[in-house]
């Protein structure tokens, strides 16, 4: 604890000054995991499918588990505390349960990986109650039908459509369409895998408008995944976009797209940092928009599995790994463009692929690692609640009236004060920062925790310096990050609330260092190099490079400390 008075035509005000160790990676609400996945004839193993809410109820499945160890059906209420197996799946009537349930009418309705009398997977009928299952289809190696699904199914009117990962023609998945009642099986579309044409689904449909839109995880010019629609009796298939696995695309993805708007959104594995991308594109195809490069910062989340979920105002997403402990991380894009990670999970204990779930203000999901000794997955919620009351911030002063030119590498020692209301409660996290970009919080920006802060009056008056930087003309800004949502100070006395974009004013100069005089460098042997300048009195370090074994050069790396 330390100490500052604020000096006010009231007199002197002396408030208290928590250092605060390190950002919280939670929402406001707790993070809890609520059931922990023991096997065994009365749990399941490894539940990969997002859960499914019912009132108080939530209802999923695990591939693993059960009286055959063939997968399960599940249902717990919402706080963990009352679990049960409904059904156990035996083969012959269904195996390896990974996609996600669909509820209709007092029934679940889902399919399984394999099972059935070919092996190929089935689409059963359960009541939420346990009892009545029936198996509505059996997939087969028949070139008229689907084989293996690796999704779930989307119900329309008295119909349900799905993906399969095989069948069809050339083996390489289908789209498919049946009555509820498991009659009238028929492919609507079977892939190919050329270019104009994907293979191997992995996900679900969405349908809106009188299309169906999906994704396969290969296939098109690139064999690298493409995003598809197709009207609902399976005409008019087209694909709206071939990934290209190169640095400004993607590859490979997988999980489900969302539709926000005008536009789908989802996730690829593939990507300019190698941990994936998450993307939009407008529904009747156009540019793909790269709103997030995965891993491309240490504590980022890597290779997504699942589908994006819309819990306005904010889209969410999760990650199977990265994060600081590599084991996974929830994120949100705020309304659609600002990445921050909410929770990452800790070593050991995550690897979540599937997406969650909102009932109410709390997200429910599960975990395929974790859950004490047994390590074999958990069920979890993360309350994302808040008051009704939105936060607001402004920048209310920076010392000396504006942020001083300094030089290259020198430290920045003005002070920024930012002022956020108290109503809503602590934020999650509060930063200082400057960038090149002046509305986009892309990779130019450099964002400094703000760990100094003070309460006056209804506010938390937080203060930060930006510390060192390159030389360049930057736009400074102050960050928060509240339950899930991203907004921005950006100007001088301009109050904006946790809607609020970034686009910043205010200015600070980076002069780049001045050229030594009378610099040279001298190769003398392997392992000496002698280097002379006549230093400008203060600044007295020589930075270099060297490459190989010859006296070569290459530039020093921003950011980068030689030794």
């Amino acid at each position: 604890m330390k100490s500052r008075a604020w000096t006010t035509g009231l007199g002197t005000v002396i408030v208290s000054l928590l250092v605060l160790s390190g950002a919280c990676l939670s929402a406001e609400g707790q993070f809890a995991e609520i059931h922990s996945f023991t096997g065994g004839t009365n749990d399941g193993v490894w539940p990969m499918g997002a859960v499914v809410a019912n009132g108080s109820s939530l209802y999923g499945m695990a591939q693993l588990g059960g009286v055959s160890n063939f997968g399960v059906v599940y249902t717990m209420n919402a706080e963990g505390v009352v679990y049960t197996n409904l059904f156990s799946f035996q083969g012959f009537n269904g195996r390896y349960p990974v996609g996600k349930l669909l509820l209709s009418g007092g029934n679940l309705y889902g399919m399984s990986v394999r099972g059935g009398a070919s092996d190929n997977g089935v689409i059963f009928r359960l009541s939420t109650n346990g009892t009545g299952y029936t198996v509505l289809y059996e997939f087969s190696t028949n070139a008229n039908c689907g084989a293996t699904p690796l999704g779930g199914l989307l119900m329309n009117g008295s119909s349900f459509y799905g993906m399969t990962y095989y069948g069809g023609v050339s083996n390489l998945g289908t789209i498919f369409r049946i009555n509820t009642d498991g009659s009238g099986y028929t492919n609507l579309h079977e892939f190919v895998g050329y270019g104009g044409d994907g293979k191997h689904p992995k996900g679900d449909l969405v349908s809106d408008g009188g299309k169906l839109y999906g994704m396969t995880s290969q296939g098109g010019s690139n064999d690298a995944g493409v995003i598809f629609s197709m009207a609902m009796n399976g005409y008019a298939y087209g694909d709206l976009y071939e990934f290209t696995g190169q640095t400004n695309s993607g590859a490979f993805p997988e999980g489900s797209l969302i539709k926000v708007g005008n536009n789908l959104y989802g996730m690829a594995h593939g990507g300019a940092s190698g941990g994936g991308i998450v993307f939009s594109i407008p529904a009747n195809g156009g540019t793909l928009n790269i709103l997030k490069n995965l891993g491309d910062v240490v504590d980022s989340g890597r290779e997504p599995f699942g589908t994006l979920i819309n819990h306005a105002p904010n889209i969410y997403g999760i990650t199977r790994y990265g994060g600081t402990n590599n084991a996974g991380v929830l994120f949100t894009l705020g309304g659609g463009t600002t990445y921050s990670n909410l929770y990452e999970w800790p070593a050991g204990a995550g690897e979540p692929v599937a997406e969650g779930t909102f009932m109410g203000d709390v997200l429910y999901g599960t975990t395929l690692r974790g859950g004490g000794p047994a390590n074999k997955g958990t069920a979890y919620k993360l309350d994302m609640s808040t008051t009704n009351v939105v936060a607001v911030c402004a920048i209310t002063w920076v010392e000396n009236g504006q942020l001083g030119t300094v030089n290259a590498g020198d430290l920045s020692t003005d002070r920024i004060w930012v002022d956020e209301n108290t109503a809503p409660g602590f934020p999650d996290q509060a930063y200082a920062g400057y960038g090149k970009t002046q509305n986009a919080d892309d990779g130019t920006w450099t964002w400094v925790p703000m760990t100094d802060y003070g309460i006056m009056g209804t506010n938390y008056e937080f203060t930060g310096t930006l510390g060192r930087a390159s030389s360049g003309n930057y736009y400074v800004a102050a960050k928060f990050v509240k339950a899930g949502h991203t907004y921005y100070a950006n100007d001088i006395g301009v109050w904006g609330d946790w809607n609020t974009p970034l686009l910043a004013t205010n200015r600070w100069t980076v002069r780049p260092l001045a050229t030594p005089a009378s610099a040279y460098a001298r190769f003398d042997s392997t392992n000496t190099i002698e280097v002379h300048f006549n230093g400008d009195g203060i600044h007295w370090s020589s930075i270099f490079r060297k490459s190989g074994a010859s006296a070569s050069f290459i530039p020093p790396v921003d950011g980068t400390t030689y030794t």
